[in-house]
């Protein structure tokens, strides 16, 4: 591949394979060492940062995808909208307002945009770093130092992109529980009046 820059395999810098990193979803898993007790560059850039950053432009390519499909509909809806209005057919204008509301909501609690963003980001970021290595000269390829400062940046693009994921997630989360604390909030108000309406009862007797 065109990226792969190698050098002598003896003066190959090498680091452990076996740290513990964060997947996805967020939770630790264990890389295992491998057979010779370490990883090249070459292999940290192909396993590693060109396989994030392939995964991070699909999610780009499907939030991308998906919003521009749902801004779409909203704006095709807000233009039958207006033709409605024209023909004053009132029930069916408040029924695409409606719909259009609806995807409106279902975008912004998807977060589509915001997935959007930050993937396109941490792409950016990923390919920026690559090209910086490939752009060192030789003599500083084969410094450890050099694939230290590789791993490094690396790991913190992916670790603040997954952190930006779970921290969505516990989010919403939290506005499902909010909305149903609102929910049982009201029954017991309801059951409250009419505990209220039953004393009054009794006391009219």
């Amino acid at each position: 591949m065109g990226f792969r820059r190698r050098v002598g395999l003896a003066s190959k810098p090498r680091f452990s394979a076996g740290s513990s990193v964060l997947n996805r979803k967020g939770a630790k898993e264990d890389r295992p060492d491998d057979s010779d007790g370490g990883m090249d560059y070459n292999e940290y850039i192909e396993f590693r940062l060109e396989e994030r950053l392939r995964s991070y432009q699909g999610d780009v390519i499907s939030a991308s995808r998906l919003f521009t499909t749902g801004m779409v509909v909203v704006y095709f809806l807000g233009g039958v909208g207006s033709l409605l209005a024209f023909f004053k057919q009132q029930a069916l204008i408040t029924i695409t307002v409606a719909l259009a509301g609806l995807i409106n909501t279902l975008l912004a609690e998807k977060g589509f945009e915001e997935k959007l963003t930050a993937s396109n980001i941490a792409a950016n970021q990923l390919q920026d770093i690559r090209d910086r290595w490939n752009a060192l000269p030789e003599a500083d390829i084969i410094k450890q130092s050099s694939l230290e400062t590789l791993v490094v940046s690396t790991e913190d693009v992916i670790t603040t992109q997954v952190l930006g994921q779970l921290m969505d997630g516990s989010n919403e989360e939290e506005e499902e529980e909010g909305g149903g604390d609102e929910g049982d909030g009201k029954v017991n108000k309801a059951d409250a009046g009419n505990d209220d309406d039953g004393e009054g009862d009794d006391e009219s007797e």
